[in-house]
């Protein structure tokens, strides 16, 4: 089960899709794992002035990542996307909590500077 939250849901009935598979290709049909994959390597070869080496599989911990910062435990992350507790704990060490930091350290930063 996927979760639709208001975003998604949002974003649905603007592209009014209603129920099936979301992502299609040009001929209106679900797209298949190659078939993705290819548009998804096509798009990343034309991102402008940009070195991206993400894969498909990445956007699972960005998915992470916002889940994280919405407040979700590890383990209710993990058992949305399928991984362990573990996964999401570096996940969240490596993204969500380096982040907090540096924003604290800036914040202080900002509070000297103002005194």
């Amino acid at each position: 089960m996927v979760p639709i939250l208001d975003e998604l849901r949002d974003l649905l009935a603007e592209i009014g899709r209603q129920s099936g598979p979301i992502l299609r290709n040009s001929r209106g049909q679900p797209w298949t794992e190659s078939g993705l994959g290819g548009v998804f390597q096509k798009a990343k070869a034309k991102a402008p002035g940009f070195n991206i080496a993400l894969r498909i599989h990445d956007m699972r911990g960005t998915y992470a990542t916002w889940l994280a910062r919405k407040g979700l435990t590890d383990q209710k992350i993990g058992r949305i996307i399928g991984w362990s507790e573990k996964q999401v704990a570096e996940i969240r060490r490596r993204y969500v909590d380096e982040e907090h930091v540096a924003a604290s350290l800036v914040e202080r930063l900002q509070m000297k500077k103002s005194v």
